[in-house]
Order: structure tokens, then sequence, then C-alpha cells
């Protein structure tokens, strides 16, 4: 038998089958070809511009009533002043250099040092400037209220039960001075005078009050006993 007619017809109807779906895909598609083109045109407006911002120069601070930029980095360029040479954040502890309070059970290492956070972790911070123990005058320890675990014996966090009367050591270099309370306050942040040196030989211990601020200070001042 004969196929080859049979086939030719059948890839006819192939054929036919695919423009019939093309041209129905068409007609279909054309009432929204103008929303597409429309579309597409608007694509240049809809994107978001993206340009770079505009560098505006520095304005010149104006030299009225101010230190020009020439004369500020001329001053930069000038020796600086002579420093003395810095201590140690904290310097060693000597062996007994310790501080104690035994009514609230202070017993803590005198430390000193012009780094003054340094020096408090690990004690009551001899005041630079202020004279040692052994020198006489007026010896300023300043010390933390709360750093360790409270009540601890390396903060003045009870400091504030201190009485007048009571007893207070400081033993430097091998060396006992025995001190009795004479004085408790609270002054002013800016009352430095606490500070200031005594023909009397006096023991001032300071820190923060109230507890956990740093809004004043508490002040306690010890006479030495002969």
């Amino acid at each position: 038998m004969n196929f080859l007619p049979s086939y030719r017809a059948t890839r006819f109807l192939r054929r036919a089958a695919v423009a019939l779906i093309v041209a129905s895909l068409a007609l279909l598609a054309y009432p929204f070809a103008g929303r597409v083109n429309f579309a597409v045109a608007q694509l240049p407006i809809l994107a978001p511009t993206i340009t770079p911002p505009a560098v505006t120069p520095s304005p010149v601070p104006s030299t009225e009533g101010t230190v020009t930029l020439a004369a500020w980095l001329a001053a930069q360029q000038k020796p600086q002043p002579t420093q003395p040479t810095p201590t140690p954040a904290t310097t060693p502890i000597p062996a007994g250099n310790l501080l104690e309070i035994p009514s609230i059970g202070v017993r803590m290492a005198i430390t000193q040092g012009l780094d003054s956070k340094a020096a408090l972790r690990q004690g009551a911070w001899l005041i630079p400037g202020t004279p040692t123990p052994d020198r006489g005058g007026n010896t300023v320890l300043g010390g933390h209220r709360y750093l360790y675990r409270p009540p601890s014996a390396k903060t003045f966090y009870n400091l504030d039960k201190v009485k007048a009367g009571d007893a207070i050591t400081v033993t430097w270099q091998g060396k006992i001075y025995n001190y009795k309370v004479r004085e408790v306050k609270i002054v002013e942040p800016y009352q430095v005078e606490i500070l200031e040196n005594s023909n009397e030989n006096i023991l001032t211990l300071f820190t923060c009050t109230p507890l956990f601020t740093s809004k004043q200070r508490l002040v306690v001042i010890a006479e030495l006993q002969q």
C-alpha cells in the first residue's frame, strides 16, 4: 500500500493548526498591544534617576574673632612645652602600703600613679601632689565606692558608716601611722580645698556619694596620733 499521500496530508494539517494557533494568539494580544507599548515608553520615566550628590565646597571659616587655619597649623609645628615624664599607670605596690579601717572592715592597698582609673581598680589612690604619710601634711586618698561585690574590703562602700573617733591605720613602707577620725562631711565636687596641704598631719579619704552616683563627695578627715 502507498502511505505517502496520507503522510503529506498529515503534515499539512499540522502546519495549518500551528498557523491557526499563532493567529489566535495575535488576535488575543492585539487589544493589549497599546498598553504594552505605553508601559515600555514610560520605563525611563518611572525608573528612579540616580544622580551623584552635588559636591559643595567647604566654607572657608571667617577669620574674624578666630584663629586662622594657617596660624593654627603654625602653632601645631611649634615645639610643645616639655611635660613631666609620667610614671607608670600604677606603680608596683610596695609591700605593706595599706589602708585599714577596722570599723567598716576595710583593708586595701595604697596605689600611686597618674592613671586614676587603673590606680583605683587596685585600691586607695594616693592623689598626685599630696604628701605621703612620712612627709607630714595632708595625705589624700581617693577610693571607689562600688567596684566589687559589696561590702568589699577593697572599696569605700561603707565609708558613710565611719564616725568621729574611729581608728584608721596606714602602713607606709614598713611604718605604721595611726589616725583618729575627726570629721565626716559631704562636699560638692568643685570643693577641691579638701586636697590642699595642711600644717597638721592629717589623712583625708573621699569617695562619691550618694551610693551609685557621683553627685557629691563623702569626705573623712582623720588626725595623726602621736
